[in-house]
């Protein structure tokens, strides 16, 4: 291009024409017409001409701080023009592109797909896979996600940073950028160039049409912007997914004590048996009957169910085994995830039905209870069979006779703990000869029980005939039902009637079709006060409930696929009443929540049942848990283990029967549950307190009550509501005892750990979609650099450099040694060249490349 060219553009001022007519002087000397420069020809001449003493003069000093004007330079000679070669008319690819983005372009799907592979381990495997159940329960999730959000990172700022380096290339070959923004735009080139940096100039750049490539520049350089700055936040992204979680941790062993320990070599008779403990008197901690205190808690357990077949007017549980876990914080038992080793077994077991009344008695009590409802303690006695078989029920050979309270006038309970006077059977050996096929009688037998799984003791051998085997201690309970009575309000003071006293007052059974049997009560009551007689009518239901109650010790396993929650009794502040939704979802009342995991309940495994003489309970001691529930607070009587023997006295008088000399009950190392005691069940609102002359009848606490109420009133079933009433008097029981266990067990056990792992994939798809989305970029912008550009070399440094000279430019370059971005982009705002489109392309000489304007650059390169 000629000085006058220029000078045309306006890019040479008056002052500075002086100096290019020199240079063009110069120039025009050097070009021979059989030869031409090459770049470092030009390079050299370059150099030569910043030192000519015109450069010095006009608004930008050519003079670089590096040449000092006191350093003597040579003079131009034929050695510093090398004879040129003839341009090649295509860069090899490998030159275009340079080893980096070579090296990205092979890796790059290599590694975004690694990466992708271990993003979806990460987030898709689970305690199957051994790796990476090692990886989140020693907590690497974290570390794990940020390493390979690093990763991440990283390459994506090479991507970007190659990717953007060939749009730059792009944008001064096939687009157009303003002439303030050249330099810029081409030093990009050089490779590891900023998308971000790039978005401005390529906004302002060419507005011109052209191809459907010509409009896909500016999109592209917004999407890789976009996608490299979301990037930076991959690890947030990822590590938003990560959520507290429990995951089954690794196998541990421990030594604890769960039970008391058990003098296995003693003997009763010619049995050995099990005493109790090994000393002479019990270290129980005594806390009161469990029935009048508040479970602190209602701890997991382990649990095994077996149907048995059903019978019309039978509610049963089926056997119903549950397991406590010796371990007294709610953590570990909330969050063992499996558990193999000794453990204490209860046996849950319940059955109802309607009771065969040979007699009933109803006796009105002399006394109104001391509260202000009206309501009235009454007595029900009479003597009943059972009315339906089941399997494993054993019954006395004779009825048993029972004498029980209620409450009569509100709706309540009443449970009412029989006992009958049978026999605890065992063949004697004592010195006396004959005395081996006695019989010896214990007060205070059984009323009938379910024979206890946990026992090898047979139906048959329950009747009362000698054997050598373990009897079961199961309970007999009456439940009676009574409804609310309005007309009872208006007796002041009534005296005792019985229906049996008077041809007036009279008894009528009506049999259901459930386990309920119905007791309507027709009486003329003498009321003092008003000297008249009152009429008064009632109707009560009554259910015969026999239970297993057994306890034993045993090696079990038990395990569950998911952590808990233990159940907590919430207080409605509204009614100031107990919610135990939880509760009774545990025990499994809940019609719609039926499996062990729904019901925060781990699944005990079948096992043997029969407990090994070392584990078994003592033959004459009933199970501890049992003897705290007795609600007359009797059951808690420990005596030397002799005195079983010394309570019972035989004579030569009879043979073949039972001798029973004065035996002294209280003497007697653990009776039965005392028979003919209540526990009255009712509204805790209620505020009852008995009057003085209340005897054999106890008030439960209010969330026992509750409770009771609560799961008859939404489940209604009543054998399994009394299964998980003797279920938490037991677990109450067996946990306050824990400080004085010296039984020593052995459990292996695998607890979940509280760690953070991937529980979400929102992050972890945005992060996956983003990656692909910047290879899909970074692979368009590669075809298109390979395709549309023809001068650009990446990562070549000078190439680069060299080309930003032009006749546009080559006046600020070698004048910007020591000027600021914003002095040049003044000087163009003068000038009126600021928003001038221009690009890189073959200059007037055909053989330079360099800055050009868009209309030349855009067309061959000629004027």
């Amino acid at each position: 291009m000629a000085d006058h060219e220029l000078d045309d553009l306006g890019l040479i001022s008056p002052q500075h024409r002086r100096s290019f007519e020199s240079i063009s002087d110069i120039a025009s000397t050097l070009r021979l017409p059989n030869h031409r420069r090459t770049d470092s020809d030009a390079d050299a001449l370059t150099d030569r001409l910043l030192l000519s003493p015109e450069s010095e003069h006009g608004r930008f000093n050519t003079r670089s701080s590096r040449y000092s004007p006191n350093t003597p330079q040579s003079p131009l000679s034929p050695n510093d023009l090398k004879q040129p070669q003839k341009r090649k008319a295509n860069i090899k690819l490998r030159h275009k592109l340079g080893w980096l983005a070579i090296t990205l372009l092979v890796a790059t799907p290599v590694v975004a797909l690694t990466l992708i592979e271990v993003l979806v381990f990460l987030w898709f495997s689970d305690s199957s896979n051994g790796n990476w159940h090692y990886l989140m329960v020693n907590q690497w999730a974290t570390r794990a996600v940020s390493i390979s959000a690093m990763i991440i990172r990283t390459i994506i700022d090479f991507i970007a940073g190659i990717g953007a380096s060939m749009l730059a290339a792009l944008a001064l070959e096939s687009y157009a950028v303003r002439l303030c923004d050249s330099a810029a735009v081409s030093v990009m080139r050089s490779g590891m160039a900023s998308p971000w940096r790039l978005l401005l100039p390529m906004f302002f750049g060419s507005r011109e049409k052209g191809g459907i490539t010509h409009y896909l520049f500016l999109p592209l350089i917004i999407l890789l912007t976009t996608t490299t700055i979301l990037l930076q936040f991959s690890s947030t992204a990822l590590l938003s997914d990560l959520k507290l979680g429990l995951l089954e941790g690794y196998s541990k062993n421990r030594t604890f004590f769960y039970d008391f320990e058990y003098n296995t070599i003693a003997r009763v008779g010619d049995v050995q048996g099990w005493d109790l403990y090994q000393l002479t008197n019990a270290p129980l901690i005594h806390r009161g009957i469990s029935w009048a205190r508040n479970p602190p808690f209602y701890p997991a357990f382990g649990e095994y169910t077996e149907a048995v077949p059903k019978k019309e007017k039978v509610d049963d549980t089926g056997y119903t085994l549950r397991a406590f876990m010796p371990f007294t914080d709610a953590q570990s038992r909330q969050t063992v995830r499996k558990y193999t080793g000794s453990a204490f077994v209860v046996d849950s077991r319940v059955s109802c039905q309607q009771p065969d009344f040979e007699t009933v008695n109803v006796t009105i009590g002399v006394e109104k209870t001391m509260d202000q409802t009206g309501s009235l303690i009454w007595t029900v006695s009479g003597i009943f069979t059972n009315s339906t078989e089941v399997p494993d029920l054993w019954t006395p050979p004779d009825p048993i006779s029972f004498e029980c309270k209620y409450l009569v006038g509100v709706a309540s309970y009443s449970i009412c703990q029989i006992q009958g006077l049978q026999y605890l059977i065992w063949s004697q050996d004592f010195e006396k000869e004959g005395l081996h096929d006695m019989l010896a009688a214990v007060p205070g037998e059984t009323a009938g029980s379910l024979k206890s799984r946990l026992t090898n003791v047979t139906v048959d051998q329950m009747a009362p005939t000698p054997f050598d085997t373990l009897p079961s201690w199961g309970p007999t309970y009456l439940i009676f039902r009574s409804f609310d009575e309005q007309g009872l309000a208006a007796i002041k003071s009534i005296q005792d009637y019985s229906t049996d006293q008077q041809n007036n007052t009279r008894t009528h059974l009506e049999p259901s079709e459930s386990e309920w049997l119905n007791i309507t009560t027709r009486m003329e009551v003498a009321d003092s006060a008003s000297d008249n007689i009152v009429l008064f009518n009632q109707t009560i239901s009554v259910s015969l409930c026999y239970t297993s109650w057994q306890t034993a010790d045993l090696s079990i396993h038990m395990s569950s696929d998911s952590s808990r929650q233990e159940p907590i009794a919430r207080i409605n502040h509204g009614s100031s009443r107990y919610d135990f939704s939880e509760l009774r979802i545990q025990m499994g009342q809940h019609p719609n929540v039926t499996s062990l995991e729904a019901r925060n309940v781990l699944n005990l495994s079948e096992t043997t049942w029969i407990p090994t003489n070392d584990d078994a309970a003592p033959i004459q001691q009933q199970p501890p848990v049992q003897a705290f529930a007795d609600m007359s607070g009797y059951g808690l009587r420990n005596r030397e283990r002799t005195e079983l023997i010394s309570a019972h006295t035989f004579t030569n008088e009879t043979s073949n029967q039972t001798v029973l000399h004065d035996p002294d009950p209280t003497r007697f190392e653990s009776s039965r549950l005392n028979g003919n005691w209540s526990a009255l069940v009712f509204d805790p609102s209620i505020g009852l307190a008995f009057p003085p002359g209340i005897t054999n009848c106890t008030l439960p606490d209010p969330a026992l009550s509750s409770f009771f109420l609560e799961a008859m009133a939404q489940n209604g079933s009543i054998a399994s509501t009394m299964s998980s009433l003797l279920t938490i008097l037991s677990s109450m029981a067996y946990y306050d005892q824990f400080p004085a266990y010296t039984k020593k067990g052995n459990a292996t056990f695998v607890f979940f750990s509280n760690v953070l792992y991937p529980q979400d994939t929102r992050g972890f798809t945005a992060v996956v979609i983003l990656i692909l989305l910047q290879t899909l970029i970074f692979t368009v912008i590669a075809t298109l650099f390979v395709w549309k550009t023809q001068f650009s070399m990446l990562g070549n440094d000078w190439a680069n450099v060299a080309q930003v000279l032009g006749p546009e430019t080559e006046e600020l370059v070698r004048g910007s040694s020591r000027a600021m971005d914003k002095e040049i982009k003044s000087e163009l705002e003068m000038r009126g060249t600021r928003d001038m489109e221009v690009g890189v392309g073959l200059l007037k000489d055909g053989e330079s490349f360099g800055i050009t304007m868009r209309k030349r650059w855009k067309g061959s390169g000629a004027d």
